[in-house]
Formats: C-alpha cells, structure tokens, sequence
C-alpha cells in the first residue's frame, strides 16, 4: 500500500512511432530486445549531455512494457534553506552538495510501449529528452508523432487552415534541446531563431533561458480575399505543430472554427500518487494502463 497519498497533477501523452523501419518489428519487441542486454539499472544508465538517466524500474505484461525512466546531474548542489536558531531578521540561502552514495533527481518519466505506440508521462523529465533517451536505448533517431482525435483532424483536412497562431517561450530545457539537436519543427525553428537575435554580450542565450521572462506571440495567416496561396498552403504546418505538442497554439479552420492543440491531440490529465519532487511508478502505470485501454476502446490506436 502506497504510504503518502498527496496527489500531483500529470499529463499521459500518445505517441505513434514514424520511422525509423526497425527491421519489421515493434517498438516494444525492440525496446524489449535491448533491455534483455541491460538487465540491471547500471546498464541502462546513459549520459544525455545535460545530465544521466536510467531506468529505475520495468515491467513487461500483455499491456505492454513498463518504465519509470530518473535522471539527474552527477553531484550537483541545491539551493537549501538554514534553520538558525534564534531565527535572525534574514538569512541568505546556501547550497548543499549530495551524499556521497546518492545525487539529487532533476526529473522523472514514465513510459508504457505497447506494438509501435508509446504513453509518456514526463514527471520533471519533458517529452523529447523521455524520447531522446530510448532512441539511445535503440541506438537510432527515434521519430514519433502525437496520437490525435480523429474528428478533429477530419476537420481541419475538409476546411483547410486559415491560421495559426502561437506563442514562442524560452526555457532552460527548451534551450538544452535545442543546443543538442537542429531545430526541426516550425516552433523549433522560429524560437531558435527568434532567441538567437536576443542574444547580445549583456544577454546570452542561458541567461535568456534561466530569466524565462520573455516570450512573443506569431500569427501565420492566408487572406482569402487575394489571389495566391490557399488554405492548403498552412496544412504543412499542422503537423510540425503536432509534433511540437505545445498547449500555446490555436488553429483557425478555413471556416472559422477554432481549435486548441489540446482538443486535436490526445492525452489525459491524471492526479498519480506523489513521490517526494515526482510520483509513484506503479500508481502512474496504472493510469497509464487505463488510458490505454480508453484509447483501444474508442479505436484510436487503429492504424
């Protein structure tokens, strides 16, 4: 029985594998086929540059396979709190190295793999370094898209796009994805691009992205009162906003309908069981197990 039942807000995420070909075998046959070769968690420990990750916990069923995926930087301190005592009128922060047999946890990931699908609910661990991860499991450059809602693809393939619009943020992990792989979606692109003319000596690109204070708004539109492209010119651009999964863009229909990212790719907010700055492996898998089986009922896993 799970001891501390304080409950944390999580997001389960779907995703279908793309490419690449994996000699005809799924992604959990050949995830489940290299974690034969890593059977204790040492094996599985990798350096993702911006830190280690390992999986800490598996599990193989008929659902599918099982991980809870850590990671942190090796020795890394905190910033910590003092307790004087009499308390003082203030007090400055101090910074607190590990133990000399543990480090302090940057973040959490779990992930449930069933045929070429993949659940993933980051926990302080974002979505594409969860991914990045298993492709160095694989040794290959694992590509995958967002599993989305059927209807609402349908719609916007019948009306065309007339617009989209989003915001651009920059972050400390935005910024460490970037630095370790060519910007590739359009969001990637114009961030990038949109940063690297804010940098200035005062102002480099980690400072930028530690301040998280600055952020602009894009809107990409076709007039249809003017000859020249067409609301099929923006369809593009839906699936690099797709892959990018970002809660800040907002697609307008060649007919007017508006539609969040949120109500065209599928996931599930879920509370899961807290464990400690994350959460509890096995209760998440369990969530991760019933939105699965949502997910097979309404046939959204169906190719």
């Amino acid at each position: 029985m799970l001891r501390n039942m304080e409950k944390k807000r999580r997001v389960i995420h779907c995703d279908r594998k793309t490419a690449p070909d994996l000699a005809g075998a799924t992604l959990q046959e050949a995830l489940s086929e290299s974690l034969k070769l890593r059977p204790t968690i040492e094996d599985t420990r990798m350096d993702l540059q911006d830190g280690v990750a390992e999986i800490r916990h598996r599990r193989h069923s008929a659902d599918g396979l099982y991980l809870d995926i850590a990671k942190w930087t090796p020795r890394e301190s905190v910033s910590t709190v003092p307790h004087p005592v009499p308390p003082p009128s203030d007090a400055d922060l101090a910074s607190e190295p590990p133990g000399s047999t543990w480090d302090y946890l940057d973040g959490a990931g779990m992930v449930l793999i069933s045929g070429d699908h993949c659940l993933v609910m980051p926990s302080g661990l974002p979505h594409p370094t969860i991914i990045r991860y298993l492709s160095g499991l694989l040794d290959i450059s694992l590509q995958v898209t967002p599993l989305t809602d059927s209807d609402t693809a349908t719609a916007l393939h019948e009306q065309g796009v007339k617009r989209i619009r989003l915001n651009l943020g920059q972050y400390a992990e935005t910024s460490r994805e970037l630095e370790h792989r060519r910007p590739r979606t359009i969001v990637q692109r114009l961030t990038s691009d949109m940063w690297e003319a804010l940098i200035t000596n005062e102002a480099t690109r980690q400072e930028i992205a530690e301040a998280a204070n600055v952020s602009a708004r894009l809107m990409i539109s076709i007039d249809g009162r003017r000859r020249g492209l067409t609301h099929e010119t923006l369809r593009p651009l839906v699936t690099d906003v797709i892959e990018e999964d970002h809660e800040d863009i907002e697609i307008e229909t060649g007919t007017g309908q508006r539609i969040r990212l949120g109500k065209l790719v599928l996931k599930k907010p879920v509370l899961v069981v807290a464990d400690g700055k994350t959460v509890h492996y096995n209760d998440a898998w369990e969530s991760m197990r019933e939105f699965l089986g949502e997910l097979r009922t309404r046939g959204a896993l169906e190719e």
